[in-house]
């Protein structure tokens, strides 16, 4: 009678260890699974955020229908590289132009000065 007593305590504790482990991978499970929801809420958020800034830098959504519409299916992060590169030209640009403007001044300014001793 006490071995099966103990018997049925060692079933019942199997048992409920059985049920806990069950338990316990449906949770671990769960979590998986909300980690990767998690995870494809970030790359979109992402890609939001991107397409936020590309509005932004259109200045106007008039002109601006969706970052896969006009480029053939540019991804908005791509498409902020390719503005972020641009800009990074158009500022070299820039810079050369106003050394250019500067080299233009003094020459003329140079030209100008032997100009006035020829005249002397």
């Amino acid at each position: 009678e006490l071995f099966e007593a103990r018997q049925s305590q060692a079933d019942g504790e199997a048992a409920n260890q059985k049920s806990r482990y069950d338990d316990l991978k449906q949770l671990a499970e769960s979590g998986i699974e909300k980690d990767r929801q998690i995870e494809k809420l970030k790359r979109d958020l992402a890609d939001l955020i991107d397409e936020v800034e590309m509005l932004r830098l259109n200045g106007s959504h008039d002109s601006y229908d969706s970052p896969n519409s006009k480029n053939g299916g540019a991804s908005p992060r791509k498409l902020k590289q390719e503005v972020d590169a641009l800009k990074d030209v158009n500022e070299m640009l820039r810079k050369q132009v106003e050394l250019t403007k500067r080299d233009l001044s003094e020459s003329q300014d140079k030209l100008r000065q032997e100009a006035e001793r020829s005249a002397m």
